[in-house]
């Protein structure tokens, strides 16, 4: 009865002083005897209930005092090495998926999995699949197991994703794709932006088509369209582990979260040349008219054939572009038609139209006070341009329309004189009479002509 209570004094005193462990990991699943040199193999109940596994072999099993869980994104190893990312992946996948057993079998295949990155052996042999299997001793039920979960991570703990990006300025679309199919990411332009928000830096889908327009700057003659897409896509496990620790002994392990991967891709255009050709061709509305007329030309813009579009300022709206035409007249002689102007022709007038695309304009309509023939000549002169419209156009453009053009040609004649309603208007009417119809109708003429007087 004495030594009983000596004993259960001593005990006490040892639990007071913390000799033993107040929380420590015992053994659960595994196989007793399975290792070559007669241990356990198998998993640990941590204290919060938890299913761990050992990563220390050299050292003691942790029958001590166990801390809490502790989320970690890196582990050393006891020879002081570190293990990767990829190999922190696969440690997390086998053991989310395949550690919170009480199969005995399965436990012990996923210790010796874990021993292959983590133990003495994995540091002699080098870290992978012999490493591990040297814990399983040639068991054949167990290897079995260890060799399903072994093809299991290598083919699904590390998974990959790819991404592709394309631009099409003809369509005015970028398109990014991803697989797997469950990314989503982020798109961002450079030289363009999203045509329906005008960002330039928005979420996409895994597989998306989006409508853009390029943003250069409205006085540079050319630009480049860059997209980049990064994908992220969800994964079964993360490169994180949850780490337990006993004091001098083993420490152990247990999955952590799952994950995901990051990949992306990016896309540029080809110099994307700004400048278009605009040409015109012009027909005046009246190829005869008297003075006093408005003279009016019809003035058709186009494109040369094989020309850009017409450019849009960073704003959307066209870029202006200015037409100058001269009218020159009065001459006395039909104009001869030439490509150049002849020295010395009369200048009636000048008129400038401003042109925002391909169309039709008209001029204002000079009034001509002298008979003759006119004829228009139209320009559009780089060098007249304001610095966006200069930018727009070919380097030294210059359009000049030929001069004598028939349907650009106007003959403006004086009007038909008209008698006077005058006495002697009505005289010159009755010597017509007498020419006409004799001297019987001449008398009646006559005598109207006095009442008109």
């Amino acid at each position: 009865m004495c030594r009983l209570l000596a004993l259960l004094l001593a005990v006490l005193g040892l639990v007071l002083l913390g000799a033993l462990p107040a929380e420590a990991a015992t053994k659960n699943a595994g196989i007793p005897d399975l290792t070559p040199y007669g241990g356990y193999l198998g998993n640990y109940l941590a204290p919060d209930g938890s299913r761990v596994y050992c990563i220390d072999s050299p050292l003691p099993w942790p029958s001590g005092s166990t801390s809490g869980p502790s989320a970690v994104d890196a582990l050393v190893t006891t020879w002081g090495s570190s293990l990767s990312a990829t190999e922190l992946r696969k440690l997390n996948y086998v053991l989310l998926t395949y550690g919170q057993t009480d199969d005995p079998s399965q436990a012990a295949a996923v210790a010796a999995y874990v021993n292959a990155y983590t133990s003495g052996w994995a540091r002699d042999l080098g870290a992978g699949y012999a490493a591990g299997a040297w814990y399983l001793n040639g068991n054949a039920g167990v290897t079995s197991v260890y060799d399903v979960i072994w093809a299991d991570a290598e083919a699904n703990a590390t998974p990959t994703g790819s991404a592709s990006v394309a631009i099409d300025m003809t369509q005015s679309t970028v398109t990014a794709a991803s697989s797997p199919g469950d990314a989503s990411g982020t798109l961002t332009l450079t030289g363009a932006v999203r045509a329906d928000t005008g960002e330039s830096s928005f979420p996409i889908s895994a597989n998306e088509t989006i409508p853009i327009r390029g943003t250069p700057g409205d006085v540079v003659r050319e630009y480049t369209v860059s997209a980049s897409a990064t994908f992220t896509a969800p994964t079964a496990a993360g490169s994180n582990l949850v780490l337990y620790t006993t004091g001098g002994q083993q420490r152990t392990v247990r999955g952590g979260a799952p994950g995901s991967i990051e990949f992306s891709a990016v896309a540029q255009t080809e110099v994307i040349l700004l400048d278009f050709v605009p040409v015109i061709t012009t027909a005046v509305e009246s190829v005869s008219a008297e003075v006093g007329s408005a003279l009016v030309d019809r003035v058709t813009v186009g494109l040369a054939d094989g020309s850009r579009p017409w450019r849009n300022r960073a704003d959307g709206t066209p870029v202006p572009i200015v037409a100058a035409g001269v009218l020159y007249g009065p001459l006395t002689q039909p104009p001869t038609l030439s490509e150049a102007v002849p020295p010395g022709a009369p200048v009636a007038t000048t008129e400038a139209l401003t042109v925002t695309g391909a169309g039709g304009y008209r001029t204002s309509g000079f009034v001509a006070s002298e008979p003759g023939y006119y004829t228009w000549v139209w320009s559009i002169d780089a060098a007249r341009q304001d610095t966006v419209g200069a930018a727009s156009l070919p380097d030294g453009y210059l359009f000049v329309s030929q001069f004598g053009l028939d349907e650009e040609t106007h003959l403006v004649s004086s009007p038909p004189r008209r008698l006077a309603n005058t006495g002697s208007a009505t005289f010159d009417a009755g010597a017509v009479g007498i020419a006409l119809i004799g001297i019987g109708a001449l008398v009646g003429i006559s005598a109207r002509a006095k009442r008109w007087a």
